[in-house]
């Protein structure tokens, strides 16, 4: 009886759980130049802050919590059917690999040829990921040119007082990729490239004149800082 009763106790005790609630910079700190496949039950949490909804993005899905951002890469070419801005995913990092691309770190599945990080199937992808809740105000760091830095990179970021050289050109054509430089009106000897890319539902849109903010995800490629914009809304004309 005594066996029987001490056989019961331990069946309903809840077994501990191994997995380890890690912070977005505590991932990102893992990456060493190389591909890292995550073997530890690391679980992170984030809010969505990029969009693929205009042809920016692609095949990423950048999320962002209080100490830095990542991008998860991912074989589906509609994100934004599935999520918005501001979506709180929670992500199972185990099995998961870490690497990197022109200066910023992303996860995903094993390498693939010359890429240190393959994209995730939507099924793989549904497999470690889910939707836990919703943030309508997302953060937002403000930032200089001057001061834009490395814990900014995958996160959304916000500069103001801006001009943009290249004034009254027409936005890329769809699916191209351009790169619009904009310099500090106060500090004209700053500049930052804008990263936008072309969308058949922006076909006649130009690059605002005059004094300008931006808003969208930081990145870092090539040696220098620079912004991805989502589309046309991340230019914010005063």
């Amino acid at each position: 009886m005594v066996a029987l009763v001490l056989a019961l106790m331990v069946g309903c005790t809840p077994r501990p759980s191994d997995e380890q609630e890690v912070s977005i910079g505590f991932l990102r700190g893992l990456y060493r130049g190389y591909p890292l496949r995550i073997v530890d039950d690391y679980v992170v949490e984030g809010e969505v802050v990029s969009s693929d909804r205009y042809g920016a993005f692609s095949h990423q899905l950048f999320l962002q919590d209080s100490t830095g951002g990542v991008a998860f890469m991912i074989d589906d070419g509609a994100l934004y059917a599935t999520y918005s801005v501001g979506d709180r995913v929670r992500v199972w990092c185990r099995g998961l690999t870490l690497g990197g691309y022109g200066g910023s770190v992303r996860v995903g599945g094993g390498p693939d040829r010359d890429w240190q990080v393959s994209r995730l199937t939507p099924a793989e992808w549904s497999g470690v990921s889910r939707v836990v809740g919703h943030n309508p105000q997302v953060a937002v760091l403000r930032r200089t040119i001057a001061t834009l830095g490395a814990d900014d990179m995958a996160r959304l970021v916000r500069i103001d007082g801006l001009r943009v050289v290249e004034a009254g050109q027409a936005w890329p054509e769809p699916r191209k990729e351009s790169n619009v430089a904009v310099v500090d009106v106060a500090v004209p000897e700053d500049t930052l490239l804008v990263r936008i890319v072309g969308h058949r539902e922006l076909e006649g849109v130009v690059l605002p004149d005059g004094e300008v903010s931006i808003m969208g995800v930081a990145d870092y490629f090539g040696g220098r800082y620079q912004v991805q914009l989502a589309s046309p809304d991340g230019f914010l004309e005063r």
